[in-house]
């Protein structure tokens, strides 16, 4: 289900990059955003006694997801933990 998620917010991640014509600059300003979040989470993780580890899938999944790509860290660790 997880990974269905990720793909569909990735494939309208991709749609929206090339509807743009601009792929690189859209993809890197996506890729930036992805890690900020993850920052971010971690950052407020912190103060909630929450932590996602910065390892290579949660970097590549972060960059290549965004937004919706830490939000699926974020649940697959708090379901992982229970």
């Amino acid at each position: 289900m997880y990974i269905l998620v990720l793909g569909i917010s990735g494939f309208i991640i991709l749609l929206a990059m090339l509807k743009t014509h601009r792929f690189i600059k859209t993809f890197l300003l996506s890729a930036v955003q992805g890690l900020v979040a993850l920052f971010s989470v971690n950052l407020i993780g912190d103060v909630l006694k929450f932590h996602i580890p910065f390892n290579w899938f949660s970097t590549v999944v972060s960059m290549a997801g965004s937004l919706p790509g830490v939000i699926f860290l974020v649940v697959s660790d708090i379901f992982t933990k229970i």
